[in-house]
């Protein structure tokens, strides 16, 4: 049985763009109910908008960040269709509920491609500053990336990078190692070496660090 730990590894493989290991660590169909929003972003990501739409209407929205998830799902869907003005209303509704919910780090994460379309949604000052905000966001980790890119960018072990993508999760070093079916004494080893090669002092900046330079996104 696929659980939290999985789906949590699944997103976060889909949000430096591995697709693939983000499908192995799903694993293949049915899917349950909790599992139908990773589904439906690697479906997206597979290029195919009538599953993931399918999907998206799935997932329970009792809740606020698989509602802004989905919604950002249709919109992007929507987009795949070259259905503007879909795209365009679901942009509006997603940019409305991270207003409320103060989510612009999860549209950062799933959502950028989506700025055409929240430009175009544009109709209030909080909406238009909320488009600014995610413009100036890009432009800030771009401009970082320039300023901060090591000359040598690869002095990560594949281990190391590995233990790195979980640490962007909110597992614990415990569940970590779980997963990576290794001892909690190896993971803090790795994060160690990890924390000094990103020049950083702590799981936080380590993450933040490795948005920087592009090992995350």
């Amino acid at each position: 049985m696929r659980s939290w730990i999985d789906q949590a590894v699944a997103l976060t493989y889909l949000r430096i763009g591995e697709v693939r290991a983000a499908r192995e660590v799903l694993g293949p169909p049915p899917h349950r109910p909790s599992e139908t929003l990773v589904a439906a972003l690697i479906a997206l990501a597979d290029r195919r908008p009538d599953e993931a739409t399918r999907l998206s209407a799935i997932v329970r929205r009792d809740t606020p960040r698989p509602r802004l998830l989905a919604t950002l799902i249709d919109a992007r869907a929507a987009v795949l269709r070259d259905d503007a003005d879909a795209a365009i209303a679901s942009a509006r509704l997603a940019m409305h509920i991270a207003l409320e919910h103060g989510f612009l780090r999860s549209v950062l994460d799933y959502g950028t491609a989506l700025l055409p379309e929240f430009a175009a949604a544009c109709v209030t000052a909080a909406e238009a500053e909320f488009v600014s905000n995610l413009r100036d966001e890009l432009a800030l980790s771009a401009v970082s990336l320039d300023r901060r890119r090591p000359r040598d960018a690869s002095g990560l072990s594949g281990r190391e990078l590995d233990v790195l993508r979980y640490l962007a999760t909110h597992l614990t070093t415990r569940e970590i190692a779980q997963a990576l079916h290794v001892s909690r004494n190896t993971v803090k080893s790795h994060m160690q070496h990890l924390y000094r090669k990103l020049g950083v002092g702590s799981r936080s900046a380590a993450v933040e660090r490795a948005r920087v330079l592009q090992f995350l996104r």
